[in-house]
């Protein structure tokens, strides 16, 4: 019973924690000098993460008050350990593709990297920053890579279990112990307060814990999804030359513009049904019998009433709003009555 009441309570305090924001330092990106003068770079050792996590900030939580937290607290506090088990029995760990990867990330970049085989950081006096005074190299600088937050996450508005990869990354001078380098970067859920967000790959959510724990070896693909994307961020981080992220990110736009009318993978588990375009009336209602009036044609992969503008065309039909909606329709195009709405 003691067990259970503090699985509950450190569930719920996870929530909190959470939910009012826990990431508080400044993001600090290497300046252009360090990149030139930063020849050696020690290593410290990456620590496993304390727990694999599996918490619904939705469910009972959302809806209940405090009953409901506690409720949701219990069974976040047993999918953990259900999840937890399942890789101790595997033997999984996690802190070594973040070690190499990094590590070989670093000495593709140039630099010399020395492992701190041994020695760990500190708690500082104030019982909250650490402590990096006794870390002992002959390098230029010392780094710190940890984990935060781990595990997979249906946040408050999303049903689905995705990723939720936090981690940090930090580089000191080796003497004057300033940062020189300092990154939280979030995979997966982004709990919005000062890190860099990476999205996860659509192929690790799932809609309950029974799909997760039945899917366990593709969650842990997806976990490791994370870790190699903000691997990748470190190293494109702490290039001699950065590169340019305004860039990085009008090619991601382009990309996603360009795959906008490819089938996207559904929170409801619509893929593989067919999807069919329906002009929303002015007035803002829309019945099933709308998808099939009047001849319809093919446009890419859908099917599209008569008279549907083509995409991008300045026309619209008067007696409709540009709106469009997409709905889910069967293999045999009946109308998508009591189906679940493609996201």
């Amino acid at each position: 019973m003691k067990n259970s009441s503090k699985a509950i309570l450190v569930g719920c305090g996870v929530l909190a924690t959470l939910l009012s924001g826990c990431t508080t330092l400044p993001n600090t990106d290497m300046k252009p000098e360090a990149r030139q003068t930063l020849h050696s770079i020690a290593m410290l050792d990456v620590a496993e993460p304390k727990r694999v996590e599996v918490l619904n900030l939705g469910g009972a939580a959302a809806g209940f008050g405090l009953i409901g937290a506690i409720a949701q607290g219990a069974v976040n506090a047993s999918h953990t350990n259900t999840y937890m088990g399942h890789v101790a029995a595997g033997k999984i760990v996690f802190a070594p593709d973040i070690a190499a990867g990094v590590t070989d990330r670093l000495a593709g970049n140039g630099y010399q990297v020395v492992k701190l085989d041994g020695q760990k950081v500190k708690l500082a006096e104030d019982g909250k920053s650490d402590d990096y005074s006794g870390i002992q190299t002959d390098a230029d600088a010392i780094m710190n890579v940890w984990f935060t937050s781990f595990g997979y996450i249906s946040p408050p508005n999303d049903p689905d279990y995705i990723p939720w990869v936090v981690i940090r990354a930090r580089i000191l001078d080796a003497k004057t112990k300033q940062d020189i380098y300092f990154k939280t970067f979030a995979c997966g859920y982004d709990i919005k307060a000062n890190s860099v967000h990476i999205d996860s790959d659509f192929a690790y959510a799932y809609g309950s814990f029974s799909d997760l724990e039945k899917n366990f070896d593709k969650s842990v693909e997806g976990i490791k999804s994370c870790e190699k994307s903000v691997v990748d961020m470190i190293g494109d981080d702490l290039a001699r030359t950065p590169k340019d992220r305004s860039a990085m990110r009008a090619t991601v736009v382009t990309a996603r513009r360009t795959t906008a009318q490819l089938p996207r993978p559904s929170r409801n588990d619509c893929s593989g049904v067919r999807r069919k375009a329906i002009a929303l009336p002015a007035d803002g209602t829309a019945s099933a019998t709308d998808a099939n009036e009047g001849e319809e044609r093919e446009e890419g992969n859908h099917k599209l009433p008569a008279g549907f503008p083509p995409p991008g065309s300045p026309q619209q039909r008067p007696a409709y709003s540009p709106l469009s909606l997409l709905i889910c329709g069967s293999a045999d195009d009946s109308p998508g009555v009591n189906k679940p709405t493609c996201a």
